[in-house]
C-alpha cells in the first residue's frame, strides 16, 4: 500500500510548508488541460502529455463528467523520492499529493504519470469528500500499481476495514476502492458523483455511516456485505483507458491488446484468477506485474519473470503460473497466449493439454515446478517429434492411473537424457517438487530431414 496523501490535508498547511521548502519544479510544458512542470535537465518522457490527456479523456468519459472551460492541472514531477521528500508541499508521511481542496487540482509526485494522484486533482472541482470516496475513486483510474491485488473482506466489519489507520495515517485504500467500484457498479457513475459532492469531509465512522444511509438510501451494513461478496473483492477492479484482454482459462488463445505508453508500445493483458498461462515465442522478454514501463531508469520495474526464448530459430514455449493482475510487455505488441485455471494442472484428468501442430518446433519447454503434490501437463503430437529431458522431476506415464503414483509406476523423464523419445500423439507428464531447480525443462526439437528414426547418422542430432 503505497503510503499517498488523502485529500485530508487544507490548502493553508500546503501554503505554510512552502515558506519552508525548496522551490517548486519550474520547467513548463503545456497541452490542452496540463501544465507539467519538471526539474531543469530531467526532460519530458515522449508521449507524457498525450497519456496525461489520454487518461483524463478516458476517466471524464467513464464518469460522464464535464470539465470546466479553460480548467488546467497543475503538475509538478520532481526528481526523485529525495527531491519531493525535501521539496515539496506534501505531509511528511506520504510521498506524493494533490491539493484536491478549495476546487484547485494540483499534484505533486515523482513519477511521470501518477493516475491516482491525477484523478483526486480531476474531481477536485466537484466536491471534497470523506476520505473513502476520495481514495476509493482514485485507485479505480490507478493503471500502474498493485490496486489490482486482492483484498480481504470482512462483511460485518465495515467500521474496521474502512477506517484502518496506522500512527494516525488512513490506511484502507483498497477496501475504500472495493466499496466505491461496487457503488459504481450498482447505482451508475451519475449517482455516485452526486453522494461524492454533498458528502461531508472528516466524517468518523458513526457519522459516516448514517450519512451514507442517507446517500444512497440504503445501510452501509447491507452494501458492504454485497460489495464483500462481489467479484471486486477478489479480481482486477480497475478501470484503464487501455485495458488489456482477460486471459481466458479455457485453453483458448488470448491476443494482447497495445497500449501506446510514454511513446512505445506495449502488450497489455489481465489475470483475473489464478492462471497457468501458456505461450510461445522466438525470443524472450520480461513480464512486469502491475507496473507499466516508466520512462527514467529510477521508475522502470523490476520484471516479475521473463519468458524463455527460442534458439536456432525454434520457438520456445514457457508455462508460467499467474497471479491476479494487470500485466505488462514492454517491446511486445502482438502475441498469443493460452491460459488455463492453474488449479487444473493437480488433476490428471483436468490437465491442461497443449497441441503443437506441425508447425510448432520447440526449443525449450518450461514447466512450473510445483510446492507441494503433483502437477500433470498434457501434451498432443500431430507431427513426430523427439523429446530430450534435460533435468529431474519429470515422469512420462501411460495414463492418469499410473500418475496417480509417479515415481512407482512411470517413467523417469531424465532417463531418456541424451537418448531422446520419440512422442506422436499423446505425451503425459507428470511434475513432482522433488528437482533441485524451481522450473523444469524438458528440449522439444524437429529432426533434420533425413534423420528421424536414423539414430547415429553422421550430421544428425543425438536424439533423432
Amino acid at each position: 500500500m503505497l503510503g499517498v496523501r488523502s485529500p485530508l490535508v487544507l490548502a493553508v498547511a500546503l501554503v505554510a510548508c512552502h515558506s519552508q521548502r525548496q522551490p517548486l519544479p519550474e520547467e513548463t510544458a503545456h497541452s490542452e488541460h496540463f501544465a507539467y512542470h519538471s526539474r531543469p535537465g530531467d526532460p519530458l518522457c515522449a508521449g507524457t502529455l498525450a497519456a496525461a490527456e489520454a487518461h483524463l479523456t478516458s476517466t471524464l468519459g467513464y464518469l460522464r463528467l464535464d470539465w470546466p472551460a479553460g480548467k488546467k492541472i497543475d503538475y509538478y514531477r520532481y526528481r526523485d523520492f529525495e527531491d519531493i521528500t525535501a521539496s515539496s508541499p506534501c505531509a511528511q508521511a506520504h510521498e506524493r499529493c494533490a491539493d484536491a481542496s478549495g476546487g484547485q487540482g494540483v499534484v505533486y509526485t515523482f513519477l511521470s504519470l501518477d493516475q491516482h494522484e491525477l484523478v483526486h486533482a480531476y474531481l477536485a472541482h466537484v466536491g471534497f469528500p470523506n476520505v473513502i470516496y476520495a481514495e476509493g475513486i482514485a485507485d479505480l483510474f490507478r493503471c500502474d500499481s498493485a490496486a489490482h491485488a486482492r483484498v480481504s473482506v470482512q462483511p460485518s466489519s465495515w467500521r474496521r476495514d474502512l477506517f484502518s489507520t496506522k500512527d494516525g495515517v488512513w490506511q484502507s485504500y483498497p477496501q475504500a476502492s472495493v466499496l466505491v467500484r461496487y457503488l459504481v457498479e450498482r447505482f451508475g457513475a451519475e449517482r455516485f458523483l452526486e453522494a461524492y459532492a454533498r458528502s461531508k469531509h472528516g466524517l468518523g465512522p458513526d457519522q459516516f455511516g448514517a450519512e451514507f444511509e442517507q446517500l444512497f438510501g440504503t445501510s452501509l451494513d447491507e452494501v458492504w456485505a454485497e460489495a464483500g461478496a462481489s467479484r471486486f473483492a477478489s479480481d482486477v477492479r480497475a478501470i484503464c483507458a487501455c485495458d488489456g484482454r482477460e486471459l481466458t482459462t479455457d485453453g483458448s488463445d488470448t491476443p494482447l491488446t497495445t497500449c501506446e505508453r510514454d511513446g512505445t508500445t506495449e502488450g497489455v493483458f489481465t489475470v483475473s484468477q489464478p492462471s497457468l498461462m501458456f505461450v510461445e515465442v522466438a525470443s524472450a522478454f520480461p513480464l512486469a506485474r502491475n507496473a507499466p514501463r516508466a520512462c527514467g531508469t529510477a521508475q522502470s520495474p523490476s520484471p516479475s519473470f521473463s519468458v524463455a526464448g527460442g534458439n536456432s530459430g525454434l520457438r520456445a514455449l514457457t508455462a508460467a503460473a499467474m497471479e491476479p493482475g494487470r500485466y505488462y510487455l514492454a517491446g511486445v505488441d502482438e502475441l498469443q497466449l493460452t491460459g488455463r485455471d492453474r488449479d487444473a494442472p493437480a488433476s490428471c484428468l483436468t490437465a491442461p493439454e497443449y497441441h503443437a501442430g506441425p508447425q510448432h518446433f520447440y526449443s525449450t519447454v518450461t514447466l512450473p515446478r510445483p510446492a507441494s503434490g503433483v502437477s500433470y501437463f498434457r501434451f498432443r503430437f500431430e507431427a513426430p517429434q523427439s523429446l530430450f529431458f534435460a533435468t529431474a522431476g519429470i515422469y512420462v506415464c501411460p495414463d492418469c492411473e499410473s500418475a496417480a503414483s509417479p515415481a512407482q509406476r512411470c517413467t523417469p523423464a531424465a532417463m531418456a537424457s541424451g537418448a531422446g523419445k520419440d512422442v506422436l500423439g499423446d505425451l503425459l507428464l507428470a511434475v513432482t517438487p522433488d528437482a533441485d531447480e524451481a522450473s523444469l525443462t524438458f528440449n522439444v526439437a524437429p529432426c533434420p530431414p533425413g534423420c528421424q528414426g536414423d539414430r547415429g547418422k553422421s550430421g544428425c542430432p543425438p536424439y533423432c
